[in-house]
């Protein structure tokens, strides 16, 4: 029901787009990608059935592959409440 994949930062467009939340933030993937620039980065999407239902950024913030910082995380307004954060959380800590 739930996959998470490490993706392309084309893919968590996809699901950035759909976050009422971040109406005000449609970035290009420039915006992303400058961002975890010469860093170690995660870049996953939940895929409920299928389809890109959320997301997380994250990167070794201090560059001391110590220290991973989660950017920024979201999940679609319809597939709420169907643990995919927290599947997605699980996924970037292990």
């Amino acid at each position: 029901m739930i996959e998470i994949k490490e993706v392309n930062i084309e893919e968590v467009l996809k699901v950035h787009r759909n976050i009422p939340e971040f109406y005000k933030l449609i970035p290009k993937k420039d915006y992303f990608e400058n961002r975890y620039k010469r860093r170690e980065k995660l870049i996953i999407v939940a895929y409920y059935n299928g389809i890109p239902a959320g997301y997380i950024i994250g990167y070794d913030k201090f560059q001391d592959n110590k220290s991973f910082y989660c950017w920024m995380a979201g999940v679609d307004v319809n597939y709420r409440r169907l643990g995919i954060l927290t599947q997605l959380m699980d996924y970037q800590t292990n």
